[in-house]
């Protein structure tokens, strides 16, 4: 770990390995009901011996990063389940780890919050972090620089992804989160557009049959 052998380390240090070095985004949240959301940010660093000021200003950025400032005060059970995922993933960054565990980290989020979620984990790898995530969605992927791809408990596959390819594929990805535009058969489309489309029609139609008798 870091260039350092783990084989022969007490359980002392590898609690600190884990409490300084590696954050962990769990599945189902796992945030404490009677400590407000600030705080339960905060958590981790109690353990590194960061004063309770420091700790809570840290909490605090990393809060802002995820767009969720206003509910600082709140209790988790005053959140939606994407909210507490959100601030179950702003604990696990807060301590600034070394790796990142990651199980599911956009599970119970819509699409726009899933993005904004993996440009953050993206950008903690361009700073030197190293993130395994577990994930069904293979749409996330496309983040990563390395996919493992497991079937019945064995890896079936194992492949590297250049910077090429990966900036490609983050880019169709991002595409798909802002492809919103109506299709010609979209029941939404407006009604004013549809006239003018059929008014363009009979016009185009008329000046043919006049171009015909001449």
């Amino acid at each position: 770990f870091e260039e350092r052998s783990t084989a022969r380390l007490s359980e002392r240090q590898y609690a600190k390995i884990r409490s300084n070095k590696i954050g962990i985004v769990f599945q189902s949240f796992n945030l404490i009901n009677r400590l407000t959301v600030l705080e339960n940010v905060a958590l981790p660093l109690i353990y590194k011996g960061v004063s309770r000021i420091k700790r809570l200003e840290m909490a605090s950025s990393i809060l802002k990063s995820f767009h969720l400032q206003e509910r600082e005060y709140y209790m988790p059970w005053q959140l939606s389940g994407g909210q507490m995922q959100r601030v179950a993933i702003a604990r696990a960054l807060v301590n600034k780890p070394s790796i990142i565990l990651a199980d599911e980290p956009t599970g119970n989020l819509d699409s726009r919050s899933s993005h904004v979620i993996m440009e953050e984990l993206a950008n903690l790898h361009k700073k030197g972090n190293t993130i395994v995530m577990v994930t069904h969605n293979p749409n996330l992927t496309s983040y990563a620089s390395r996919v493992i791809n497991m079937l019945d408990g064995k890896v079936a596959s194992d492949r590297r992804v250049t910077v090429e390819s990966h900036e490609e594929s983050k880019a169709v990805a991002i595409s798909l989160h802002k492809s919103d535009k109506p299709k010609d058969n979209d029941p939404k489309k407006s009604k004013s557009a549809k006239d003018t489309e059929n008014k363009s029609k009979k016009t185009a139609k008329s000046k043919k049959s006049e171009d015909d008798k001449k």
